[in-house]
């Protein structure tokens, strides 16, 4: 689901920053499903935090769950660095090591930031009372920035930041642990429900505000958009996230979805990594093609052929091993136990020469 809606983010951004000051009902509907939309992120991240905070720490050790995400990473950060230029190496520079190849990128720097944090991180959870940690973390990443909106106090927006991620990075691991910690807690804590009923129509209410909030913040700075409500630093989006992933937790999906609908939902979500990096490619090819422009309500075709094509693409590229270790999940574990396997056989040739 987080990946869906990442997907859906980056295909309606277009028309969500299109925005005027004028009451369009295109934009209006739009806003609805964007307003949702920005929950991918915090979401993936409390996911993250229930697989990675676990006793079993996920399964693979550190070494191997870094090298998993990051050769993936440093492959894609490669091609979207010589793609954005036009392939074109001559226009290449140093400064580029400093920010994403692409605008997508600054997860996989924070993601691989507090995979890196992990071991402060657990001990935070096995050794310290971790709510005392939320609740100082929210104060810093929520309230704060809240009160710069009230007070009217410019502030960089996280956008500005992303530009510049290596040299903000601890700030980010420390923003987006806060979701990491979240998803753990919630995935230890039994929730009764009254709470669940509580956290529902705070994140109906949330989504209400961040709709129509949004409009209003933007049509008060003269047309130009105003992207507070969407952000992770924004109270409304925590609430919504936090009560969706409670909800999507609780779902027995087997039961939702069958037969071919379960397989493709479960398909997603194990290429989900893949169709994460892959996706800007096919969203920008869709755009230079103006396949639906002119379309009503166009975003939602971008959106849905964007990933119907990067499932096939990270599908196909997951039958073959070497892409599939290159561009998908780095298996050092497999690739070992295939070179011992490799060797043991050119013995057994040898020894029978």
């Amino acid at each position: 689901m987080a990946i869906i809606a990442v997907v859906f983010l980056h295909a309606s951004s277009d028309y969500v920053w299109g925005f005027t000051g004028k009451t369009a009902i295109d934009w209006l509907v739009v806003n609805s499903f964007y307003s949702l939309s920005v929950l991918g992120v915090p979401i993936f991240f409390m996911i993250s935090g229930t697989l990675l905070l676990k006793k079993n720490g996920g399964g693979d050790s550190l070494s191997l769950q870094i090298l998993k995400v990051f050769v993936p990473f440093l492959c894609w950060s490669l091609f979207y660095c010589c793609y954005a230029n036009d392939f074109d190496l001559s226009r290449l520079k140093a400064e580029m090591l400093f920010s994403p190849a692409y605008y997508h990128l600054w997860f996989m720097y924070v993601i691989l930031g507090i995979y890196l944090s992990l071991p402060l991180i657990r001990l935070i959870v096995e050794k310290m009372r971790y709510r005392y940690f939320l609740t100082i973390w929210a104060g810093a990443f929520l309230v704060i920035p809240m009160m710069y909106k009230v007070l009217n106090v410019e502030m960089p927006t996280s956008w500005m930041l992303r530009e510049n991620i290596l040299f903000f990075l601890p700030y980010f691991i420390l923003w987006f642990s806060g979701y990491f910690l979240i998803g753990r807690y919630i995935d230890e804590s039994v929730i009764s429900s009254k709470q669940k009923v509580i956290l529902c129509i705070l994140a109906i209410v949330s989504y209400l505000m961040t709709v129509f909030g949004s409009y209003y913040l933007s049509s008060m700075s003269e047309g130009v958009l105003d992207m507070y409500l969407y952000s992770e630093a924004s109270i409304t989006v925590l609430f919504m996230s936090v009560a969706v992933f409670i909800i999507i937790k609780g779902i027995e999906w087997r039961k939702v979805f069958k037969g071919r609908f379960l397989c493709f939902f479960r398909g997603i979500g194990v290429l989900a990594y893949g169709i994460y990096l892959i996706h800007p490619l096919v969203l920008e090819e869709l755009r230079k093609r103006d396949l639906f422009d002119g379309a009503y309500f166009e975003w939602i075709y971008l959106t849905v052929s964007c990933l119907v094509i990067s499932f096939v693409l990270v599908w196909l590229i997951s039958r073959i091993w070497l892409l599939r270790n290159m561009l998908i999940s780095f298996e050092l574990r497999k690739i070992w136990d295939l070179s011992r396997e490799g060797i043991r056989g050119l013995k057994r040739v040898w020894k029978k020469a």
